[in-house]
């Protein structure tokens, strides 16, 4: 019985992530000197901060907890960026790593289309990501359990369509839901997501 708990902890030990499930929420720029805090508690619960480098340029640092905690930084341009309502179009890229077993690491780059009038916000992104996952081995003293994961990597791609609602100038309420492309994900569902938003 105690070897069949060991070798359940170690499967589980040695889950892998993905890319980060979570993305930024509007192509909309936050401005120079804005700052914005977001905080997911589901599905992947994930806390950000983002700030405004340039009137077009913002850049994002994230922690998301999947199998492991994974750590994003997200650059994101404003090509069109109607400060109050109206579309913009932005383009993101980041990187990840993330404490699991299997250390994995990884990009993301895609377009956001996002359309705002007054309270209400609705937005797109696809993104596509690259993940690499290293090579992990597992033994204990009695040689009992061995494992061993390949070092693997894949691509897939990610799409979300979501809803801000703006209760105030500063305060938005997100809903979202993201679905999967890729071998790996084959026959994914709607991955449903819920974030609180401040603007400072």
């Amino acid at each position: 019985m105690k070897q069949m708990i060991f070798g359940l902890l170690l499967l589980a030990l040695s889950a892998c992530s993905i890319a980060p499930i979570n993305s930024p929420h509007s192509a909309k720029s936050l401005g120079k000197g804005n700052q914005e805090i977001a905080a997911t508690p589901l599905s992947a619960p994930r806390l950000s901060y983002a700030a405004g480098v340039t009137d077009n340029f913002d850049l994002e640092a994230s922690l998301e907890i999947q199998t492991g905690i994974q750590a994003a930084l997200w650059g994101k341009y404003s090509f069109i960026n109607q400060k109050d309502d109206g579309f913009a179009l932005a383009g993101l890229v980041g990187g990840f790593v993330t404490a699991d077993a299997t250390e994995s690491k990884g990009l993301s780059a895609g377009p956001i289309l996002s359309w705002k009038k007054s309270w209400f916000e609705i937005y797109t992104i696809t993104r596509f990501n690259y993940v690499k996952w290293e090579k992990t081995e597992w033994d204990n003293d009695n040689d009992i359990f061995d494992i061993e994961t390949p070092e693997y990597d894949f691509t897939y791609l990610q799409s979300t369509l979501g809803f801000n609602f703006w209760f105030t100038p500063k305060f938005a309420l997100n809903i979202n839901g993201t679905i999967f492309y890729g071998s790996v994900f084959e026959g994914s569902a709607i991955l449903p997501a819920l974030e609180f938003i401040w603007k400072f």
